[in-house]
Formats: structure tokens, C-alpha cells, sequence
């Protein structure tokens, strides 16, 4: 998400409008230097150290908790009027719908899936409490290491899959509805590279009460915003090529994010990693000529270079048409290549 550069510290309520913003480098040393500020949305037992990195809207602490490292995410709320684009209600709509987090809280851990231990919210936002990230997403990673082996690139793109997997076997699922290389952490454990899939705030809960396939878009809504069109699923990008009037009563609702596109958004992750961080359908110069292109001509992704044909064939199939046609994210992560000794070490090693 890019942040409006009109925008300054006027994001956090009660502080100097002429401060600067999350989006601009130097709040980093602002925010380490009055991290007192912050203090309110810590939950007992954590205490903030320095800051580690920023992003649009969310700044990120390195902590300690119960004498452990952490980390302390918080996603500021920038006013009505700064909200540049509709992603935007998913940073002020958190506050009101923490409790829907609580899934993921209370989930058995996964080795590559960032641990959430609490949230809180407060007049400057919300703060998430997790596992450390590290300091690289996957797309970094990737695009950093230009040569590195392809049994690493494999055993990234089946430990991403296990993670997105592991968020579908809850009852309810848990849909992550965000998922591309920079969503994802890669941290460096038992000598060999471990993912962890992050970004909280669109996360989706699949209700009981809903049809099967459905699923409730607490935090995003169906149509996706433009920083996600180029991983989203035909038919979330369908409402854009021919908007279409509110469903008659007892029709079809219209699609939103599921656990099947989250499987179109793990073959376009997978092919980010595959591709050393290269922009998917790259050779589109708009996201208008993208959305025509996958909804309306059937444009896929082909396989890139350094992407053995062997493993591509699942993965190509994460891109069909109809949504029940894609493999789970599970199926994926048993291509043999996907899963192999040094990833078993890996979770041997985490439990």
C-alpha cells in the first residue's frame, strides 16, 4: 500500500502535526525516541525496545516477552480524509474487529505461520504483539540472492504453502486474503532459510452458517484494492470488468475472498519467489490492463526459467478458471521438490 505523501503525523491522534509520518524514513528515529508513546497499546509482560522497520501505516518493535524476543506491530489510523484508496478501512475498521483476530491467536502454532500472541488498540492504533519477522519479506529475500540454489527457492515455496495450508485446516478456516512475497518473512533458523506468512489485517474467517465456499470479508471487501490485483483470482477481479447490480434476494452472492483464491494468490507467490521478485504479468503496464487480461482473456502467469517443469505443473493449476478446479494449498506443498530433508529438520527443530 503506498501512503499518501500529503499525509504527515497528523496519522496520530495528539501528536505535533508536523511530525513526520510512518511513510517517510525519518520516523524512525522519531518513534526511537519517544517510544513512551507507544506504551499504551502493550499488554503486561512486553516491553518495547527500538523500532525495527516501518511501512505505509505500520511501524514494527523489536520487544521482549516473558524474557523472550517479540515483535510489536503498530498499524496507525489515519483520518477519514487521508484514507486515499478503500485498503485504507482495513487499518481504521481493526480497532472495531480485534476480536476476529482471536482465531489466529488461539491456533496451534506453525512453523511457518508468524506466531500472534495478543492485540490491543489505542488512541495511535493498534498494536499487534508477535513473534520476531525478521528482517526480510520474500520478496527481499529473493530479489537479494539472484543465485541462489534452487533447492532453497523449492524449500521456500513449499514451506509458504505448508503456512497457507496450516491456515485452512482451522475449523473455522482461516482465510488470509493478502498473500504475495511481501507479505511474507523469512528468517534465517537451523541453518537454512524459514518462512513465515504475516500481515494480519485482511485476515477472513469462514463461517459455519455460510455456504460452503463462502466466507465473511470482515476486513476487505470483495472487489480488491489496486495494490492487489496482480494476485487476485478471476473472479474477485470479475466485478471490476462489468459491475454488476445487487444480487436479487436469494441469488448469488458476489465472490469474495476464499480459500480458493487464496490458492491463485499462492501460485502468484510462488512464482514471485521463482522469478527473483519480478512484478507479476510485468510485461502489463496497468493494473486496468491486468485485470482485462486475467478476467476476461484467461492471461496466466507461465512458468519461470529457474521453476523445474516438474514442480510447475501443480502450480499451474492453481490458476484455473473455476475456483474448484484449483489443488489445495496442502496438495501443493507435497510436489516432492517442495518438501525436503532440510524442511523436516526445520519443523522437527521448531516443535
Amino acid at each position: 500500500m503506498n501512503a499518501d505523501p500529503s499525509v504527515g503525523g497528523d496519522y496520530f491522534t495528539g501528536l505535533d502535526p508536523n511530525a513526520v509520518g510512518t511513510h517517510d524514513p525519518a520516523f524512525l528515529p522519531f518513534a526511537h525516541n519517544n517510544t513512551e508513546l507507544f506504551a499504551e497499546l502493550l499488554p503486561d509482560g512486553v516491553t518495547m525496545r527500538n523500532p525495527r522497520r516501518c511501512n505505509a501505516f505500520s511501524l514494527v518493535f523489536r520487544a521482549v516477552r516473558d524474557g523472550g524476543p517479540c515483535d510489536v506491530e503498530v498499524v496507525t489510523q489515519p483520518p477519514a480524509a487521508s484514507a486515499h484508496d478503500k485498503g485504507m478501512g482495513l487499518i481504521m475498521n481493526m480497532a472495531k474487529h480485534t476480536a476476529l483476530l482471536q482465531p489466529w491467536i488461539k491456533m496451534r502454532p506453525s512453523p511457518y505461520v508468524l506466531r500472534l500472541f495478543s492485540v490491543s488498540t489505542g488512541t495511535l492504533g493498534v498494536g499487534l504483539v508477535t513473534d520476531t519477522g525478521g528482517r526480510a519479506s520474500l520478496w527481499e529475500y529473493v530479489t537479494q540472492r539472484p543465485n541462489m540454489d534452487l533447492a532453497d527457492l523449492q524449500l521456500l515455496a513449499g514451506q509458504v504453502a505448508r503456512g497457507l495450508g496450516h491456515l485452512h485446516r482451522q475449523s473455522p478456516p482461516i482465510v488470509h486474503g493478502n498473500l504475495s512475497a511481501r507479505s511474507v518473512r523469512v528468517i534465517d533458523a537451523y541453518n537454512c532459510p524459514l518462512v513465515k506468512i504475516a500481515d494480519f489485517g485482511p485476515i477472513l474467517d469462514v463461517r459455519a452458517e455460510l455456504r460452503p465456499g463462502q466466507c465473511k470479508a470482515y476486513h476487505r471487501e470483495a472487489v480488491p484494492s489496486r495494490e492487489r490485483i496482480r494476485w487476485a483470482a478471476p473472479e474477485l477481479l470479475q466485478a471490476m470488468v462489468q459491475p454488476a447490480p445487487p444480487p436479487a434476494k436469494g441469488k448469488a452472492q458476489p465472490s469474495v475472498p476464499s480459500v480458493a483464491s487464496d490458492v491463485w494468490a499462492l501460485g502468484v507467490t510462488i512464482w514471485e519467489a521463482f522469478s527473483h521478485g519480478r512484478l507479476p504479468y510485468s510485461e502489463l503496464l496497468n493494473e486496468e490492463h491486468v485485470v482485462h487480461a486475467v478476467a476476461v482473456q484467461g492471461a496466466r502467469l507461465q512458468r519461470p526459467v529457474r521453476c523445474p517443469a516438474s514442480n510447475w505443473e501443480l502450480v499451474a493449476k492453481c490458476f484455473a478458471r473455476s475456483p474448484k478446479d484449483r489443488p489445495t494449498a496442502l496438495a501443493v506443498s507435497d510436489i516432492p521438490d517442495f518438501k525436503n530433508q532440510r524442511s523436516d529438520e526445520c519443523e522437527a527443530n521448531y516443535r
